[in-house]
């Protein structure tokens, strides 16, 4: 067993009996975790595989998943909800299944909560705080948020994490890492996907979002591109309050963003605001190259100067000058309804694994497109539009960038609440001069000029190094010593079998061995105290029982 295994035992056994749960028991079989299966379950699991999925008869395929991710904890339910936002890298109806995910939990204890605020800030509650509500504001699996004031008379917010969820995560993250190499070692998408990169990207995320402290970074950092801009607010970060697993930030008053009687009520221009809250995200996205992840109404609010205020930081998405540039390129593209300059883009912004039909792919996009031509350009849904483009993706084998996916996202959560607050706002005439702008630099010639000293290095030293690399290639295959290294995705899974098959002709072969020399040792020594034990019957039972075992192994496993 691998150490792995070892160490997560209880949890491969748990995770295996819910995939049976759910009706998804062959999953155990593909990714060779039998072993942590009982016997009789080894014995019966393609039955018992059958029958939880006739158990199940509402539930679809993905719903399943989704049960099976619920089931499984706070984890699992972050990995669904990453994944519901790459439909480069799972189908659009899963991506909508796990769009449904909730990270809802029922708050822990305000004494525990207590526990930990002092125990990491190193001093009794009484001297901490001056006020602290014992009802938490929100909760989530990994944390809870609550009211509280300092003993200044500042009111502040105080995010807690709960306790024990560390080593829990930390142990998922394991198991996942292992699960991610058997997919990528037993399955097709192995070829077209580096599934261990991807776990190890989503492992480096949750466990950013695990550290406070990185979450108090991005506030500061977004406060800093922000500064002197009236129309956002940040939050401060109250960074003597604040640790790994505590976080204190300034509460700002405000009304949801969503909560569109109390705007109407308070007198606010719900029109301004809209206009405002998309302008912060293009300054975010095509400017300052960091963009709030998460624009969903719970973590946005109005102030009474109708300022946007952002809240939870902990999932923020980062794109370089080049990748900007790029982005430009493709939501004009959009804009223009141009499936060949969408393809370009695609290719520039992706991964291409393996042979891409650019044609078919033009189609496709065409098809796409089709559905909005009719549209005038104040109706056309860009954040839908970019979406659906993305999501060919997953079709055709092009890995998007992670934040490129948190961007598709978040452009159409944008999107939405924009068109809620006001319907009659044209988000393209808002868009495209930002969008026109970046794509301009890209051109310019002190533009074209940087790069060019920028890559000097580059070229030259290619320039350097190509021949005789070519030169050694050459060599290698007029010598017969050319080496291509290939990959076989099934191979593990075949010599897994192969062993198998050998460990029961070893047992076979021992079993026989056995019975032989009892027998040997019986007829040649008739005194021996062996004679009068009733070997030939416990023999002949050993090897029926033997034999009978290894039948249903076979039978089990389908190698007969």
């Amino acid at each position: 067993m691998r150490p792995t295994r070892l160490r997560h035992v209880r949890r491969f056994r748990q995770i295996v009996e819910v995939l049976g749960r759910h009706g998804l028991g062959f999953l155990v079989e593909q990714l060779g975790l039998g072993e942590f299966l009982s016997w009789p379950q080894r014995l019966f699991r393609r039955r018992r595989a059958r029958q939880g999925a006739a158990a199940l008869p509402e539930a679809s395929p993905w719903g399943r998943v989704l049960l099976v991710l619920e089931d499984l904890g706070p984890t699992f339910v972050k990995l669904g909800q990453i994944l519901s936002t790459r439909p480069d890298l799972v189908p659009a109806e899963l991506a909508r299944e796990l769009g449904r995910l909730q990270d809802k939990v029922p708050p822990f204890p305000a004494a525990l909560a207590c526990q930990t605020v002092e125990r990491e800030l190193g001093r009794p509650m009484p001297e901490l705080f001056s006020r602290f509500d014992p009802e938490p504001l929100a909760a989530a699996s990994i944390g809870q948020v609550h009211r509280a004031s300092l003993p200044d008379g500042r009111e502040v917010i105080v995010k807690i994490q709960r306790p024990g969820i560390e080593p829990i995560i930390r142990a998922d993250l394991d198991i996942l890492a292992e699960i991610a190499d058997l997919l990528d070692q037993r399955t097709s998408l192995g070829q077209y996907y580096d599934l261990p990169g991807l776990m190890e990207e989503f492992g480096t995320y949750l466990r950013e979002e695990l550290d406070y402290s990185h979450e108090a970074r991005n506030a500061q950092q977004m406060a800093q591109r922000f500064a002197g801009d009236p129309t956002v607010v940040i939050p401060a970060v109250v960074s003597p309050y604040s640790t790994a697993r505590v976080l204190t930030l300034q509460y700002v008053p405000g009304i949801k963003i969503d909560d569109f009687g109390r705007l109407d009520q308070a007198g606010y221009d719900r029109s301004l605001i809209a206009r405002r809250l998309l302008e912060s995200y293009l300054k975010q996205i095509l400017q300052h190259g960091y963009f709030h992840g998460d624009p969903h109404p719970g973590n946005l609010a109005v102030s009474p100067e109708q300022a946007i205020i952002f809240m939870d930081f902990g999932l923020m998405g980062r794109l370089s000058p080049r990748q900007r540039q790029y982005l430009a390129a493709l939501g004009l593209a959009v804009v223009r309804r141009d499936a060949a300059g969408i393809v370009r883009g695609m290719q520039d912004v992706g991964v291409v694994r393996g042979p891409l039909n650019t044609d078919a792919l033009e189609f496709e996009v065409e098809r796409i497109l089709s559905r909005y031509y009719h549209l005038p350009m104040k109706e056309f849904k860009v954040g839908e539009a970019f979406q659906l483009v993305m999501g060919l993706a997953y079709r055709f084998h092009i890995r998007i960038p992670g934040d490129f996916a948190i961007l598709g996202k978040t452009l159409v959560a944008l999107e939405g609440l924009v068109r809620r607050l006001d319907p009659e706002l044209d988000l393209v005439e808002v868009v495209q001069p930002y969008a026109l702008q970046l794509w301009r630099q890209r051109f310019r010639p002190s533009r074209i000029e940087e790069e060019a000293v920028r890559h000097w290095d580059d070229y030259a030293r290619l320039a350097r190094v190509a021949p005789a690399r070519l030169r050694q290639v050459l060599d290698q295959a007029a010598e017969g010593h050319l080496q291509v290294q290939f990959r076989l995705a099934q191979l593990e899974r075949m010599t897994g079998a192969f062993a198998t098959a050998l460990n029961r002709l070893a047992v076979a072969v021992v079993l026989a061995g056995l019975l032989i020399g009892t027998s040997l040792v019986i007829s040649n020594h008739p005194q021996s105290i062996l004679q009068r034990l009733p070997l030939g019957e416990l023999g002949f039972a050993a090897g029926v029982l033997a034999g009978v075992w290894l039948l249903i192994s076979i039978l089990r496993t389908g190698w007969f």
